[in-house]
């Protein structure tokens, strides 16, 4: 039945993959259980091959239905702890996009966001600062779908966020949810590794 949809090929992203995610993560990253992850790839490898994001990408025009590829975006630490070996089990190739800066173990900017939505004082003062220094304007009200909108420069706000966080001495209470260590990466032939910002296919 899935296959016989003709809907071309697949592309499944998804970026947290863990169980029981506290509450104030629920609302600003993106997160699939180990199981259902595995029970959606599971069923697609039925009727689709499974194949690498480079190898659907470099497909001749003329194959363009029955494959899928799996990512997964920015590289956060709970992946490594089930959902890739999990898949691996089962020969399912995946690609994980990271975060150079998070290799260095410097906090990825949704953690200083998490931070931020988790310390209202601390966010009222980022606001009232942000705004002081730049043209387009931050709220409140809307501050996580603000960071999010590109209307707001990820890099200008990437930069306030690091002056505010310094001046403030505020980077040791930040949790890092990414993979802050090259040896902590899995190596095993059905995982591939690219940079997010080089490598990152548009889809």
């Amino acid at each position: 039945m899935i296959k016989s949809l003709n809907i071309g090929n697949i592309n499944l992203a998804y970026h947290s993959s863990v169980n029981g995610m506290s509450i104030d993560l629920k609302k600003t990253i993106h997160n699939v259980t180990p199981h259902n992850i595995l029970k959606q790839a599971l069923l697609l490898k039925k009727y689709f091959d499974i194949i690498s994001i480079d190898e659907l990408f470099n497909l001749p025009e003329r194959k363009i239905d029955g494959k899928v590829s799996i990512t997964f975006d920015d590289g956060y630490k709970n992946i490594f702890n089930e959902i890739l070996n999990e898949l691996s089990k089962y020969s399912i190739p995946v690609t994980v996009f990271l975060i150079g800066n998070s290799l260095k173990n410097k906090p990825f900017w949704r953690d200083k966001i998490i931070f931020l939505l988790n310390n209202k004082k601390y966010l009222n003062e980022f606001i009232a600062f942000f705004n002081n220094e730049n043209k387009i304007k931050l709220n409140n009200q809307n501050f996580f779908l603000d960071t999010k909108n590109n209307h707001i420069n990820s890099k200008i706000l990437d930069v306030t966020l690091d002056k505010f966080l310094t001046d403030n001495k505020l980077y040791e209470n930040i949790n890092i949810n990414l993979i802050s260590n090259a040896d902590e990466l899995i190596k095993n032939k059905f995982i591939t590794y690219g940079n997010h910002t080089l490598n990152h296919y548009v889809m």
